[in-house]
């Protein structure tokens, strides 16, 4: 005689090692799709950085800055700043006047010590008025 299991059901297949696989298989195909979507690197090709020798008859002094422009090689020089809680408030209207093309603005830094991820005091004050 059968003994009667009121209550349990026994399928026959163990449930925890069907999850266990199912994380695993989860894991793999991130990993997998990670390596096959990011990006390929392209090895520098030498012979081209040293075709872009700076000819210093190109460089110009426009006030406190200098800029480069090599129409034949296709090389124009931008002007950035990079900002931060430590220029304190930044004056936009003069950054706009001074010429700046684009500015770094720092989101955050990591504590030295500690190694905590600590936002910057003016960054989104910078954000927006940039």
């Amino acid at each position: 005689m059968r003994a009667n299991n009121r209550g349990r059901r026994n399928s026959g297949v163990p449930v925890i090692p069907i999850i266990i696989a199912g994380v695993i298989l989860a894991i793999v195909t991130v990993v997998v799709v990670f390596f096959v979507t990011r990006p390929k690197r392209t090895p520098i090709d030498l012979a081209s950085v040293e075709n872009i020798k700076p000819d210093a008859s190109k460089l110009t002094k426009m006030g406190d800055y200098y800029t480069y422009n090599d129409p034949d090689k296709n090389v124009t020089s931008v002007l950035g700043i990079d900002v931060s809680s430590h220029q304190g408030d930044v004056d936009w209207k003069k950054v706009k006047a001074a010429g700046v093309d684009f500015v770094f603005i720092r989101l955050g830094l990591r504590g030295y010590e500690s190694g905590a991820i600590v936002l910057d005091e003016c960054y989104l004050d910078n954000i927006k008025e940039a």
